[in-house]
Formats: structure tokens, C-alpha cells, sequence
């Protein structure tokens, strides 16, 4: 398990540093931060056979992923963005979804895409690889950037699972004592 923070660091650090983390662990990103001076941020992440599952808890955010950035990847993979905590914005290929706690969606690493938050968030990302979710979901591509409720049907059966799958390994518990 790995865990990075902006607690201990210099205020005028802690972006250089989170934006280098959060790029590292999911695919290449640039984090904007409405009050620079005051946020924090943390990342856990956790690799799980050629999954690798991460939470984020951080101040209010623009979080984007250029067509720069979505040029340079290094390998195609999807990103599973389950809201644990209040509200974001998130955006890829024309659509635009409002997570609130428990939904989530899902974003392809080849594409920009945007998540945007007024208020300190918890997120969970689950970082896919294209040929493995290709393998249980025979064309991901169509459901990118749509929103899936963690209260209705198989997706709230699917958000509930994730979400307790971490609070039985104690990963959340142990990162919100921290």
C-alpha cells in the first residue's frame, strides 16, 4: 500500500508534489485547487491482482486530463470513479454527471475528461485495464462518462460491494484515523 500526502509539506510544494502522485497512480492528470494556500490532499492506492484501487480525500478541486495527456498514455485503461464522500462533477465525451455519495462512473484513460468539486471529497478510483474489463463488458466504450446510482439496481449493488470491500479490509477506517 502506498499513501501520499500534502499534510507535512510547504504550502508552495504540496502541488508540484500531489500533481506528480495523483499522475503516477492513475494516468497523466493536472490538479487546480481553488484556495492553494490552504488544501490538502491524500492518496492511498493498493494494487489487487492488475487492478490497482485508490482513495482520494482532498480539498476543493479542477482535476483534468487534457487531450495532451490523454495522447501520452502509456497504456489504455479505464478509471472507476466511486464518490465516497460529498459531490463532484464529473465529465468525458459529451457527458456531464453529477456524483453524490455512492454513484460513480466510469472514464477512459484515451479520452479528456474533467471532475470538479466545490466542497473536500473521498473518491474512490479503481484504475482497469482496457483488455480486462473488455473481457466482462464487451464494449466499455459506451457506457464512458454516464452516471451509475449507488442506490438503484446492479449498480448499487456493485457501489455497495466496492464500498464494503474496503470498510471490511479496513482500509477507509485506517485512512480516516490517520
Amino acid at each position: 500500500m502506498e499513501l501520499f500526502s500534502t499534510k507535512s509539506l510547504p504550502p508552495n510544494l504540496r502541488l508540484e508534489y500531489w500533481n506528480d502522485a495523483i499522475s503516477d497512480a492513475f494516468t497523466g492528470l493536472v490538479t487546480d485547487f481553488i484556495d492553494d494556500g490552504h488544501f490538502q490532499a491524500e492518496l492511498m492506492s493498493m494494487p489487487l491482482g492488475d487492478l490497482t484501487y485508490a482513495r482520494v480525500k482532498t480539498t476543493s478541486s479542477k482535476v483534468s486530463h487534457t487531450m495532451h495527456h490523454a495522447s501520452k498514455s502509456k497504456e489504455k485503461v479505464f478509471l472507476l470513479h466511486l464518490q465516497l464522500a460529498n459531490g463532484s462533477l464529473n465529465s468525458q465525451k459529451g457527458n456531464e454527471v453529477f456524483l453524490k455519495e455512492g454513484d460513480f462512473t466510469l472514464v477512459d484513460s484515451e479520452s479528456p475528461y474533467r471532475v470538479e468539486f466545490d466542497d473536500p471529497i473521498s473518491m474512490g478510483v479503481m484504475r482497469i485495464p482496457y483488455d480486462s474489463l473488455r473481457e466482462r463488458i464487451p464494449n466499455p466504450d459506451d457506457i464512458v462518462g454516464h452516471k451509475f446510482s449507488g442506490s438503484n439496481n446492479i449498480s448499487g449493488l456493485l457501489s455497495q460491494m466496492l464500498r464494503g470491500f474496503w470498510k471490511q479490509k479496513n482500509i477507509i477506517n485506517r485512512l480516516d484515523s490517520q
